[in-house]
Formats: C-alpha cells, sequence, structure tokens
C-alpha cells in the first residue's frame, strides 16, 4: 500500500469515528495536522480525552500506547485511547483501547463517581424530605 492510501484509509475512519461520535459529542471535529510534532491526537472535542485512530492490518499496540500517551500529555487530557478498526465493521464495532494500567484508573474513577452520585441522591432525598 502507497503511503498516499495509508492517509486516505485513515482520513476515511477518522471521519467515520467522528461521525459515531458526533450525536453524544457534537464538537468532535479531525485534528489533521495542524499540531505537529506536538500531535494531539487524530480527535478533538470529546472533553478530557486524546482519542487515536488506526486503520491498519498492524497491531503495535506498544507502539501506539506510548505514541498515544505522548499525544494526550500534549493535550493536557487525563484520558486517551486508541480506537482501532475491525475489519469489514463498522466503525462502532471497533476496538477501544488502552494500557491495563490506565483502564484501572478509569473503571476505579467510575466506581468513585458513581458512589458519589449514590451519596448525593441520598442527601438530596434527605433535603427533600426534611
Amino acid at each position: 500500500m502507497t503511503p498516499r492510501q495509508s492517509k486516505a484509509l485513515g482520513y476515511t475512519y477518522e471521519v467515520a469515528v467522528r461521525e459515531f461520535l458526533k450525536p453524544s459529542f457534537p464538537r468532535v471535529k479531525r485534528n489533521g495536522t495542524q499540531y505537529g510534532a506536538n500531535d494531539r491526537g487524530d480527535l478533538a472535542g470529546v472533553p478530557g480525552w486524546t482519542i487515536q485512530c488506526k486503520n491498519t492490518k498492524d497491531y503495535a499496540w506498544p507502539k501506539w500506547f506510548e505514541a498515544t500517551t505522548l499525544q494526550a500529555k500534549n493535550n493536557k487530557t487525563r484520558w486517551w485511547v486508541i480506537v482501532k478498526k475491525t475489519r469489514g465493521k463498522h466503525a462502532r464495532e471497533s476496538l477501544f483501547a488502552m494500557t491495563l494500567e490506565k483502564g484501572l484508573e478509569l473503571i476505579t474513577h467510575l466506581r468513585d463517581l458513581e458512589a458519589e452520585n449514590k451519596r448525593l441522591k441520598a442527601r438530596i432525598r434527605e433535603l427533600e424530605s426534611a
């Protein structure tokens, strides 16, 4: 595959992922090459996240994780993800991947948010019945 074909596949996939995210995140957009060496991932407009899209037969996870971690630092986001195209499937069926360490941080964060939400709802009920 030529570099031009590879770029076209990448662009098409980034657009597909952007369109999938758009109903939930209307401001999502492609970053393109606007940041040059200070890459901030492929998609912007999902607050707190750096999103890197991969449409390739290759699986270079360690290299991708390292690069995406750096992009998240450039982007000043806590969360990052690699969205990997699944051959022959719609973008919604792509892989959503991060390191186990980052995944643990995410699920712990979600658990803590849910616990806080539960406490706040109980407090609201308490105040409403007072």
